[in-house]
């Protein structure tokens, strides 16, 4: 396999993941999430980067790991319980390393979104770059040097 073949992969398997948190940030209903406590383990490890999509409460069942906001922290746990009565419905979650369940009982309006995946790892990375710039910076850098080998190629290609 040619060197620049095997250079564009390592550089695209490099760029996705940043590229998913990135896009999840602008598109309304789905949301990356940096997990920061190992309440979900093994299923989303710690520093993990978790996926959601906003879900309408009907069609979350027990078993399904979802996020909710109390206040201002975003906690994701999996449904022990769903009750719908008087057109409400509220979730019993608890994380799956837990001993107990979450206290108290989560109401519909407080659900952000359900699991789609998570990406081990990358909320580490994320983190230690701290700034809007570093973030910037590890998708534009690979995707400058990818778009870089392509112009390459196809001036090569151009001449001949």
């Amino acid at each position: 396999m040619p060197d620049s073949i095997i250079l564009k992969l390592g550089l695209l398997i490099l760029i996705t993941p940043f590229m998913l948190y990135g896009i999840s940030q602008l598109t309304p209903g789905i949301n990356g999430f940096i997990v920061q406590s190992g309440s979900m383990e093994p299923e989303i490890m710690t520093g993990s980067v978790l996926f959601t999509k906003a879900t309408n409460p009907d069609k979350i069942q027990e078993g399904d790991t979802i996020t909710y906001k109390d206040g201002d922290i975003h906690t994701t746990h999996k449904v022990i319980n769903k009750e719908t009565s008087e057109n409400q419905t509220t979730f019993k979650t608890k994380g799956i390393a837990n001993k107990a369940a979450d206290p108290g009982r989560i109401n519909a309006e407080q659900v952000v979104g359900k699991k789609i995946f998570s990406i081990p790892y990358l909320g580490y990375i994320i983190t230690l770059t701290g700034t809007k710039f570093a973030k910037i910076a590890l998708i534009v850098v690979p995707a400058t040097l990818l778009a870089g080998i392509e112009l390459k190629e196809l001036i090569q290609e151009i001449k001949e």
